[in-house]
């Protein structure tokens, strides 16, 4: 994305001065290209499952091209080890389903025409849902309330003996809330021990079926998708934050990262 968007300011930059001098001959660098990783193991029963890619050149297509011939093990620190399955283009799983447990390190291979990549993230808790409800809100009655509506509210407990850092994700009849370049991370320095009535995103009408999935995220994971969050936000404007780099938990040039989570998930339906 960063790449991306230096390639394009340049291009922007040359057709200006084309427009007030005369033609430049502008030859873009080639970049060559790097293997993303995308990897969850969580304490839901099911398969493990990591998906395997590959950047391309600016102008070569708008997909990142599956990588179909990958190697993959994900094991944890007592032992258990795993060789995962290709079930679709790129899509990587294991056999059965698999359960993390809060407490273990879990550590990923992907080795790929002789070159290893590696990783590794701890699955911390995280702390539970104590309610899930919705209240129906008039425009203007509360900040970012623009039009009346269902908006959506959460009671939780974070433990104030513990550094913790969080992810969520919002589902509105199977569809998520957040947009791809929105990312739903935050860190409890800004929490109070007790969350009482906790607006999360959107906006919901009567029968709508709403699921919050609540993650547990290590503090390297949060500054990833923290510097990720901002790299897909910025527009490039003269005003934008400065992009930051998503800090990959991967070895040898890979981008991406290898996540483990709890998960707490609750859903209802909007009266």
């Amino acid at each position: 994305m960063k790449r991306k968007k230096n390639i394009l300011f340049c291009i922007m930059l040359s057709l200006f001065a084309m427009s007030c001098t005369k033609v430049l001959d502008v030859s873009l660098p080639t970049q060559e290209d790097k293997i993303v990783i995308e990897g969850l193991v969580t304490t839901q029963t099911k398969p493990f499952k990591v998906k395997v890619s590959k950047t391309i050149a600016l102008g070569d297509s708008n997909r990142f091209p599956a990588v179909n011939n990958a190697v993959i093990i994900i094991a944890d620190n007592i032992g258990n080890r795993d060789t995962l399955k290709l079930m679709s283009a790129g899509i990587y799983e294991t056999v059965t389903p698999r359960k993390g447990v809060v407490g273990r390190t879990y550590l990923i291979t992907v080795t790929i025409d002789g070159t290893t990549y590696s990783g590794q993230d701890q699955l911390n808790s995280v702390s539970p849902i104590d309610s899930l409800y919705t209240i129906y809100l008039t425009a203007g009655s509360g900040i970012g309330i623009t039009e009346d509506g269902y908006y959506l509210f959460y009671n939780s407990t974070d433990p104030p003996a513990e550094k913790n850092y969080y992810q969520d994700k919002i589902f509105k009849n199977g569809i998520s809330i957040l947009s791809p370049s929105q990312i739903g991370v935050y860190d409890d320095r800004f929490l109070a021990p007790v969350l009482k009535g906790v607006r999360l995103p959107g906006r919901y009408n009567s029968g709508d079926h709403v699921t919050f999935d609540l993650y547990s995220l290590t503090q390297n994971a949060y500054i990833f998708y923290n510097g990720l969050s901002t790299q897909l936000q910025n527009d490039g404007g003269f005003f934008s934050t400065p992009p930051a780099n998503a800090i990959s938990n991967l070895s040898n040039g890979a981008i991406g990262y290898f996540q483990a989570s709890d998960i707490k998930v609750d859903s209802l339906i909007v009266p």
